[in-house]
């Protein structure tokens, strides 16, 4: 794995956007609360599969992602709906899904990504309330995102842990978050670092060869990163861990 400084305080996009920043606010988008739940059934399809949904407020179009109503069919039908990665975390033997309406850069999206969790369109479940079976996934996997370098869309990790094996990594930010609701930095990238085969290091050390990447943000101080530098370790931005992971 090749470390590119290059980086740090850069900007990526997805197709018709101009920022890659994580997004740490509300994630879901409105919905119509009195949407008809679909009816129970002794069908339970989804026995052993547990799923994470999310989407985001996009003015203008309607993707037909309807939580409550997806959330009450997988659950009537033997599936168990979280609201969070730690209850994600909580059931290792479910196989395990995040349901959205495209790829996005929202703590969760990036969540399933750095476990390799299947990622897949909410159009899978409307198929199967209408084929009244378990339909396969595979047709309906949405990709990693897109690439800032070559415009293209990248598939979803097949493997868990490697990018950071045995990398030794300080997350650093000084930004304080907007509201109660947005999550900071380091509570984004500090849980992410050992899904992805890393070990997150609290604060720098003094010793050359004890750090081996400072994933950090434009908030990082010329010191620093120059302390990082000189004990040879890369100082990488996010965007660089969101682009090596396509």
């Amino acid at each position: 794995m090749e470390l590119n400084s290059d980086f740090v305080g850069g900007r990526g996009r997805k197709k018709g956007e101009s920022t890659a920043q994580v997004s740490s606010k509300t994630e879901e988008a409105d919905e119509d609360a009195s949407e008809s739940a679909p009816e129970s059934s002794e069908e339970q399809i989804f026995a052993g599969k547990l799923f994470i949904l999310t989407s985001a407020n996009r003015p203008n179009i309607d993707t037909g992602f309807k939580k409550k109503f997806m959330t009450d069919f997988i659950s009537s039908h033997g599936g168990l709906v979280v609201d969070d990665m730690k209850e994600v975390d909580e059931h290792p033997e479910m196989e395990r899904f995040l349901i959205s309406d495209t790829h996005y850069r929202t703590h969760k999206y990036l969540a399933a990504l750095v476990r390799a969790m299947p990622c897949v369109s909410h159009e899978w479940i409307y198929k199967c309330l209408d084929e009244k079976k378990l339909v396969d996934y595979k047709s309906y996997l949405l990709p990693s995102g897109v690439s800032i370098l070559d415009d293209r869309e990248y598939p979803l990790p097949k493997q868990r842990g490697v990018l950071l094996r045995n990398k030794r990594v300080m997350v650093h930010s000084n930004v304080i978050p907007p509201s109660k609701k947005s999550m900071s930095f380091e509570q984004i990238w500090v849980p992410m670092v050992p899904q992805l085969g890393g070990e997150v290091v609290s604060e720098m050390p003094n010793e050359e060869g004890k750090l081996d990447i400072l994933l950090t943000d434009h908030s990082a101080t010329a010191s620093l990163v120059e302390k990082a530098r000189k004990i040879g370790s890369a100082v990488v931005s996010s965007e660089w861990l969101i682009q090596v992971s396509f």
